[in-house]
């Protein structure tokens, strides 16, 4: 009988652990809080879109931070099951801005594996410029991701006074 409980333990296990190892989203969600959720897609975003502005990146930070509160609600959509690279790539060449400006349009063609397969060489393939060695150009880079860190939102109009600020 004891063997009988064990064996059923274990299977009610197996079968729950897959529905919660699937929602990578919220996994990720809430060991990183909502600051280190926006940071890491913020430095996704930045790496594999290097032609985008802050601005061009803005909604997609909130489109991705939406999805990840919804994904630690109690009934998640269907969607936070999926990938994430692949609801990233869905996310990106949703956005015919940002597919024209970084050259994906070749990458958002394909499907699932290809189009992975395809981001990750157009990444490969990004040459990144060496920064200035001037050193108010790493202090207005510094500034900028805080403000992009901290939240646009929050900034209102003080950002308009600190982007004055470092242009001059």
């Amino acid at each position: 009988m004891q063997w009988l409980s064990v064996c059923s333990l274990l299977v009610l296990l197996s079968v729950s652990a897959p529905s919660q190892a699937q929602n990578q989203i919220c996994t990720i969600f809430t060991e990183i809080k909502e600051d280190g959720f926006k940071s890491l897609i913020l430095v996704g975003l930045a790496q594999n879109l290097p032609d985008s502005t802050l601005g061009d990146m803005v909604p997609l930070i909130a489109e991705a931070l939406a999805m990840g509160v919804k994904c630690c609600s109690d009934t998640p959509p269907e969607d936070c099951d999926r990938d994430v690279a692949d609801l990233f790539q869905s996310a990106v060449c949703s956005s015919e801005t940002l597919v024209e400006k970084n050259h994906l349009k070749m990458c958002c063609e394909k499907t699932a594996a290809e189009r992975t397969h395809c981001f990750v060489d157009h990444k490969a393939k990004v040459e990144w410029a060496t920064p200035p060695s001037e050193p108010g150009c790493y202090l207005g880079f510094f500034l900028l991701l805080l403000l992009a860190l901290w939240g646009v939102d929050r900034i209102n109009g003080s950002k308009k006074a600190l982007l004055i600020h470092l242009t001059d």
